[in-house]
């Protein structure tokens, strides 16, 4: 069982209203921390099942996301891959990483 299309539509839109312009006045790091509470809330209600595929397009879309906030943040035209590459979103700037895996082995038929 994955999410459906309809939950996934609502992770982007709510991501996109958090990290939207009206949120350039608020402080990068409450920013950061409104994110990870909301990926964190989805992902731990959706990680019961094998979502392996649906994680794997969320965190693009997420990782993408914080890049094009950061860039409009600093009035800066691009998509900002080298500047943010994937390690440093999570290193630095503590995103939270959605599991690309589920937490459970396949289990083996004798």
């Amino acid at each position: 069982m994955e999410p459906s299309r309809k939950s996934e539509e609502q992770f982007r839109d709510e991501v996109r209203n958090i990290t939207s312009r009206k949120s350039h006045c608020v402080s990068q790091q409450e920013v950061l921390e409104r994110v990870n509470r909301y990926v964190r809330g989805w992902v731990n209600y959706f990680h019961l099942h094998n979502s392996t595929r649906v994680f794997v397009r969320q965190r693009f879309f997420l990782e993408q996301r914080m890049r094009k906030y950061l860039q409009g943040r600093r009035q800066v035209k691009g998509f900002g891959f080298r500047r943010w590459p994937s390690a440093k979103l999570y290193k630095e700037f503590g995103l939270y990483a959605i599991p690309q895996y589920a937490p459970y082995r396949r289990a083996r038929m004798p």
